[in-house]
């Protein structure tokens, strides 16, 4: 099994990525579990959040950003391994769907996180999203006393690593980094 960091980012149709990470956590699954699916531990690692916890239960996720949210559906569920859910895509594309997959692990829990679907437009801001939010994940799954992810915080994390947008742009192929430095530049 690979193993980056930085997260895999795969073209699996004309247009289509998917952006894969996996991450080691020395703490056991079921602590990793109820910071992906309890609201006060999401919101200490990746927004303030609704869920009612089913297979087709609504899931909403809300950032600092005044008007900064989403809303989906919960699409797959096997408590304390495997949480999914539908990310909404723009202009009315089918939602991309994000899976967490847990599994115990020597020193603590295997997490896989994968986002697939993602379309040219996204694919830089998400993977550089999500792996922004994953380095916040730790630090949440450690305290016993969670407290709400500030954006000074999650900014501090993406200036800490410079190089960041750069290398995930050298993942993707070129066309889908041009859409990107351009969505950037604006």
């Amino acid at each position: 099994m690979t193993h980056e960091a930085d997260g895999v980012v795969t073209e699996v149709g004309e247009g289509l990525f998917e952006v894969r990470y996996e991450r080691h956590i020395a703490k056991p699954v079921e602590k990793v579990w109820a910071a992906i699916t309890e609201p006060a531990r999401l919101e200490a690692w990746l927004a303030q959040a609704k869920l009612d916890l089913r297979v087709g239960g609504l899931i909403e996720l809300y950032w600092p950003v005044p008007g900064d949210g989403m809303k989906s559906k919960i699409v797959e569920l096997d408590p304390p391994h495997l949480f999914a859910f539908g990310w909404p895509e723009p202009d009315g594309a089918p939602d991309s769907i994000v899976r967490f997959e847990l599994s115990e692990a020597a020193g603590g829990c295997w997490l896989v996180l994968t986002n697939t679907l993602l379309h040219t437009a996204y694919v830089l801001s998400v993977a550089i999203g999500w792996h922004t939010h994953l380095d916040q994940l730790s630090p949440a799954v450690a305290g016993d006393d969670p407290q709400p992810l500030r954006i000074e915080a999650w900014n501090a994390s993406r200036a800490a690593d410079p190089g960041l947008i750069d290398r995930y742009r050298a993942k993707l192929p070129r066309e889908a980094a041009e859409v990107e430095i351009q969505l950037y530049a604006s």
